[in-house]
């Protein structure tokens, strides 16, 4: 899988949200090693929804650079 235009297109529209949307066989690459890549562009996140009793991932969603972050410790959050 590609993803050396993913960061130059990040750079082209950095005030612009942008959707990447890609489907892909899962014996070739997973939601983690995908993510695992890209979390080198900075802050970023790997949301998976999860079906079957937590055995088989239906679609996972993954973020860089997101516009806001949220941080939680103990009883303060942090924006």
């Amino acid at each position: 899988m590609r993803l050396k235009g993913v960061p130059m297109l990040l750079e082209a529209t950095p005030t612009t949200t942008q959707t990447i949307v890609r489907e892909i066989s899962a014996d070739l690459e997973t939601p983690i090693s995908v993510y695992m890549k890209l979390r080198r562009e900075g802050a970023s996140f790997l949301l998976e929804s999860v079906e079957g009793g937590e055995r088989i991932a239906r679609y996972s969603f993954i973020g860089i650079r997101p516009k806001a972050q949220y941080f939680i410790r103990g009883n303060e959050i942090e924006v």
